[in-house]
């Protein structure tokens, strides 16, 4: 999202991935200093969060501040937010007609509220901006329609336009948001083991669902959150899909979210694995099965464990020809999956600048809009 605030002459843009059913949240953006990027993962599983100096290659661990876009309270805890919440959906809107938005042919939607931004709340205008049924998005392989364009805010004294660009409603990106530059190296364990089945073909032509569907499994099998099952991937020989994954330690640090039972640690993971694969009992999840009404994936069991000592940086296998492959995960392959590249600096980004602008006083106005509908008071909801 590129978030633009004319009022102080700000432009900024962040990329944001959500995954409700992983509990895992990503933030990526510039640090304001050195211009460096920084990736910010939320494990909601353990209330853990991880920044990233991508440049330097360094690590801050902290538990999960309740105040985030991402976030919610929960008494002491927090939790991750909802998809309905994570746009506000929870407030009541009044839809104004369709308009035009950069271009597009926009259904818009408006509320009022007087609890932003947090820590010096006042009276603001939020109007959200999506794309009649007419308009298609093309974002990769992902196709869709209805997606949002902008949001605006305005308070009386400044105001916003965010601008939303590349949304995917599609599986998250688990192949970027890797931690294990947080854990050092006696805090993780390396493991390859077999595929038994010819699922090669079908995992060459969805690899990102493979990456996806392989590491909710095993995280989901061995009882440990999605973040220490690092950076899946795999290679293949004529005959053998083999996959390949770092196992990390627990959490650094005590997070914020409530946990029924403690971690496994990582030597306990690690023999739990070995065990069940040793026994026959590991079965994971390869790829959407199409022909299953269901959406339930097509299954495979990990034979041949073994711990390497060493990894090399990546031999993530990238077939050359991807004009055949399918559009990623659909919106019935893994449930819960909700929307990527959300509200970028929306809470973040604007409520310091609305803040400072409050300060300075200074005074802004939304963007001209031609109706070509009358206004009604309706909930909002997809037209």
């Amino acid at each position: 999202m590129e978030t633009v605030v004319p009022t102080s002459s700000v432009m900024s843009s962040v990329g944001e991935w959500y995954d409700y059913n992983m509990k895992m949240f990503r933030s990526d953006y510039s640090d304001l200093v050195r211009g460096h990027l920084i990736s910010e993962v939320h494990d909601f599983g353990t209330g853990v969060s991880y920044i990233m100096n991508t440049y330097f290659g360094n690590c801050t661990v902290a538990p999960i501040d309740g105040s985030g876009v991402d976030a919610q309270s929960n008494g002491p805890f927090v939790v991750i937010r909802d998809p309905k919440f994570f746009f506000d959906f929870n407030l009541p809107y009044t839809y104004l007609g369709i308009g035009e938005m950069r271009g597009v042919d926009v259904d818009i939607w408006q509320t009022k509220r007087d609890d932003w931004p947090p820590g010096a709340p006042t009276k603001s205008v939020w109007t959200w901006y999506w794309s009649t049924g007419k308009w298609v998005t093309i974002a990769g392989e992902d196709i869709q329609t209805r997606f949002p364009v902008a949001m605006t805010v305005e308070t009386d004294v400044a105001m916003s336009v965010n601008n939303i660009y590349d949304f995917r409603s599609q599986g998250f990106d688990i192949l970027g948001t890797s931690v294990e530059s947080c854990f050092a190296y006696d805090r993780k364990k390396h493991y390859q083991f077999y595929l038994a089945g010819d699922f090669g073909d079908k995992v060459d032509q969805n690899p990102e669902s493979f990456y996806y569907l392989a590491t909710a499994s095993l995280a989901s099998y061995l009882d440990i959150s999605p973040v220490r099952v690092a950076n899946l991937e795999y290679i293949r020989n004529k005959t053998d899909v083999i996959v390949i994954f770092t196992m990390l330690d627990k959490a650094p640090v005590q997070g914020s979210v409530q946990m029924n039972q403690p971690e496994l640690s990582l030597e306990d993971a690690s023999k739990f694995f070995l065990a069940e694969v040793d026994a026959g009992k590991l079965i994971i999840a390869v790829f959407p099965d199409e022909d299953n009404p269901a959406g339930k994936p097509v299954m495979a069991t990990a034979t041949d464990a073994s711990e390497l000592t060493a990894r090399l940086a990546s031999c993530r296998y990238k077939p050359q020809d991807r004009s055949t492959s399918s559009q990623g995960l659909g919106a019935g392959a893994v449930a819960g999956i909700a929307v990527g590249m959300l509200l970028a600096g929306i809470i973040l980004t604007i409520g310091a600048l609305f803040i400072y602008q409050r300060v300075r006083g200074v005074s802004g106005s939304l963007p001209n809009v031609t109706f070509r509908a009358g206004m009604s008071n309706v909930n909002f909801e997809e037209k």
